[in-house]
This record gives structure tokens, C-alpha cells and sequence, in this order.
């Protein structure tokens, strides 16, 4: 499945990889959201035993596209997609090679697994609060639900990038998976969980991110 914002096709006979398509900053618009959540869908019918999110050019995301749509119902689409995300019977894994700003970060630390190059134009930065808006009650919830305390704080008050080579402060999280390639990712991490997917994995996911869920569940119509 192709569109103008996102591709969609299945490696190793049964994962799906998603690649955020273009080379401009793939900013998270309506339209985008709406790819993504399509090719999330497919997956789901395609019954893979896992996801890869991957973008061309050298940015993941630039953050939320506040000229596409009214910030509110921008804001209430992302946070459907971060609830689908979540609701995936299999593990997703985000594989960041360029930026990742913002509402970006975001939808990169919703994905189970951060896998991050160590090339030097690789950043990540919840940059919401530098460029006058609020960061997101959901993705507030997201690094405290990924991280500790301090460093949640860090990350979403004090902005400063986070880059190569040890990714600090989120280096115990990413550091086991630096580096890995696609192929690596499909064939050591995902394909050898395809016994643990199903209903009890998404359930796991709820439990770990309990306050996340809390607030991206009403956005839903489906449990």
C-alpha cells in the first residue's frame, strides 16, 4: 500500500514496514495521521508479528503540522493514533536515522522499541515548549510512563537535544539496539516473538503505560 505520505509493504514473508515517504520533515498532519493509521490497520489484517516505522530523508518527524488543522482537533486525531498504537497485538518498533521533534519524538517513544543510528544528524527533542505550544497531557504521560522522573523532566522541560554517541539521558533505554539495521530488527527482535502475539501483548502494553492509556482511550471508540 502506497500513498503520498506513507509506504506500506511486508518483509520476511510477516513484518510490516512502514516508511514515513518524501524527504521533506514529514510533519503530523491530518492526512499523515490518517496514512499512518491506515497502514496500522493493514498490518492488523495482514496479521504480521510485528511493525517497523522508518522515514526517507533526515527527518523521522518535525512535530505536529499546527497550520494543517485547529491545534484541538489536531491534537485529538494524534492522540487516536498513539491509542491504535497501543492496542497493537504485536511489538512496533520505530528506527530513527534523522530528527525527531516534537509530536515526532512522541510517536517515535510510542512505538515498544527505539532503535537509533549513530549518525551524527541523528536528534531527538520534545521541543513543544520552545516553539510556544504545550506539550500534550498524553505525551507528558509517555516519558513518564517510559522513563524516570528526572529525565521525563528533562526531556519535556529543558528541550536538549538528544545525540550520539550515548544518547544521553536515554541511553540505558536505547543503547542495547543502536545501530541495528532493518534486517536486524526483523529477524532478532520481532520475528523471534511471534509466539507472544495476541491480545495478552496489547494488554501488557495497557498495564505499562496505564496513565497513558487513561487519557488516549476515550479518543477511541474500541477498548
Amino acid at each position: 500500500m502506497t500513498s503520498n505520505l506513507v509506504n506500506y509493504k511486508i518483509i520476511y514473508d510477516n513484518v510490516a514496514l512502514l516508511n514515513l515517504s518524501g524527504t521533506g520533515k514529514h510533519l503530523v498532519s491530518l492526512a499523515l495521521i490518517k496514512d499512518f493509521d491506515t497502514a496500522v490497520r493493514r498490518a492488523v489484517n495482514d496479521k504480521v508479528v510485528g511493525l517497523i516505522t522508518v522515514h526517507s530523508g533526515n527527518c523521522f518527524s518535525g512535530g505536529l503540522d499546527y497550520d494543517s488543522a485547529p491545534e484541538a482537533v489536531l491534537v485529538g486525531a494524534f492522540a487516536s493514533l498513539i491509542a491504535s498504537l497501543i492496542r497493537l497485538p504485536f511489538p512496533t518498533v520505530a528506527r530513527v536515522t534523522g530528527q525527531a521533534c516534537g509530536a515526532g519524538f512522541t510517536l517515535a517513544l510510542a512505538h515498544d522499541y527505539l532503535v537509533l543510528s549513530t549518525d551524527s544528524t541523528v536528534s531527538l527533542c520534545q521541543n513543544e515548549l520552545t516553539e510556544g505550544h504545550e506539550v500534550p497531557s498524553f505525551a507528558a504521560a509517555l516519558l513518564f510512563g517510559k522513563f524516570p522522573r528526572s529525565v521525563a523532566w528533562e526531556l519535556a522541560v529543558l528541550t536538549v537535544p538528544v545525540i550520539p554517541p550515548n544518547y544521553s539521558p536515554i541511553s540505558d533505554y536505547v543503547k542495547k539496539y543502536v545501530g541495528w539495521s532493518i534486517d536486524d530488527v526483523a529477524t532478532k527482535l520481532l520475528e523471534p516473538a511471534a509466539g507472544r502475539v495476541g491480545t495478552a501483548y496489547s494488554a501488557v502494553r495497557k498495564s505499562l503505560l496505564a496513565e497513558l492509556w487513561a487519557l488516549v482511550k476515550p479518543t477511541t471508540t474500541q477498548a
